[in-house]
């Protein structure tokens, strides 16, 4: 006979008709021990197990048979196994809104406090999620360092509320914390959805950009660019990012000044705009048009004082000359501490390959002459 008329363990076919009976059957079961749990019920959940496995058997990548069996071990208390279950059904269908209420109602008490209890009535149950409180939780996550369930938190956000830019960027934050070519990789199926955000070409742009994929995040920036998104912090977001990206590439710096410039005239938040200044800045430095790098970037550093616009000032200094301030800068680069919440690669790097070199740097700048200064240049070469 044909695959279709295989019977599974508890009799239902593994064919597609007999999926379905099996899952529907599973869902009305399911429910009903979470409403009136017995003995009875136990038994027959525990038979329900057997069957979602063999059916996994030959169908792993069925995603409704992983949410049913993981559903089935937490109403079994099995924590542990309902864990690994869900984790393999996200790993295949990573923005799944049902998983990933599922992966945070498994969280228990690791990390911060979990989502509110489920609220039931006799035709249906529903979450009571509020996003605003999940993307505190996902950055408390972050912070306390679950940053698998701070990743999960701040995706359920973002799928909660798809339109809200802060939810993308903790996604971007805390993905590229956690792991990102993963994130990367799920961002890219994101973005390939119908109702994909505008905001998802810009996390995809930045993700490439911390992964030093500057060709990939030119152009996944320019098509975020491209879509002409309403919101002027989008839009600003975009300008910048893909002027730093040809910073980094050293390629079109007239166009990277232009649009660092776009962004500040329409970026919201004018005291917030030290990072747009830092780009401005280093695209002048690039241009080898001093005076205005150290401009742009004096300012950027008074809004920003982290250590990718403290190396860009020290670089623009030590080519105006200026030794003891761009050895100020330096040392405060080499005394800053790495942090959890601000995983950017690249600040990584900076911060890493001064501080190996900082004691060197110091006796070279306290010399301060023109041949000092060019052995601390070539020190600090490939970090812009």
């Amino acid at each position: 006979m044909g695959d279709a008329s295989r019977q599974s363990p508890g009799g239902a076919r593994s064919g597609p008709g007999g999926r379905e009976s099996l899952f529907a059957r599973a869902a009305a079961l399911l429910r009903q021990a979470r409403l009136q749990p017995s003995a009875d019920k136990h038994r027959q959940i525990s038979g329900l197990v057997e069957e979602l496995e063999q059916l996994l058997l030959e169908r792993p990548d069925s995603v409704p048979a992983l949410r049913l069996l993981a559903e089935s071990y937490q109403l079994l208390d099995q924590p542990q196994a309902a864990r690994q279950v869900i984790r393999l059904a996200e790993g295949i269908d990573p923005w799944n809104i049902d998983l990933l209420i599922i992966s945070e109602a498994l969280a228990g008490r690791e990390g911060p406090d979990p989502l509110p209890a489920r609220r039931q009535s006799d035709a249906a149950e529903e979450w009571v999620v509020d996003p605003l409180i999940l993307s505190e939780r996902a950055k408390s996550a972050l912070q306390l360092g679950y940053l698998e369930r701070a990743y999960s938190l701040a995706k359920l956000t973002l799928r909660l509320q798809p339109e809200r830019l802060a939810f993308m960027l903790d996604v971007l934050t805390i993905g590229t914390a956690f792991d990102p070519q993963r994130v990367l990789a799920e961002l890219e199926l994101l973005q390939t959805g119908e109702a994909a955000p505008d905001s998802v070409f810009l996390a995809l742009g930045s993700t490439c950009n911390v992964l030093g994929q500057y060709q990939q995040a030119r152009e996944w920036l320019s098509r975020g660019i491209s879509r002409n998104p309403d919101d002027n912090y989008l839009k600003a977001m975009l300008y910048n990012e893909l002027a730093y990206v040809l910073v980094k590439l050293s390629e079109q710096l007239e166009l990277a000044v232009r649009l660092a410039r776009r962004a500040l005239e329409i970026f919201p938040d004018k005291k917030q705009n030290g990072f747009i200044r830092d780009t401005l800045g280093a695209a002048y430095l690039k241009k080898n048009d001093i005076p205005k790098a150290r401009r742009n970037l004096l300012e950027a550093v008074s809004k920003d004082p982290s250590p990718i616009p403290r190396l860009h000032l020290a670089l623009a200094l030590l080519h105006g000359g200026d030794a003891g301030g761009a050895l100020e800068q330096l040392t405060h680069i080499a005394a800053a501490r790495p942090s959890i919440d601000s995983p950017h690669l690249e600040e990584n790097h900076i911060r890493q390959r001064v501080q190996t070199h900082i004691k060197h740097i110091e006796r070279l700048l306290r010399l301060g002459g023109p041949a000092e200064i060019a052995d601390v240049l070539e020190i600090l070469d490939g970090l812009l």
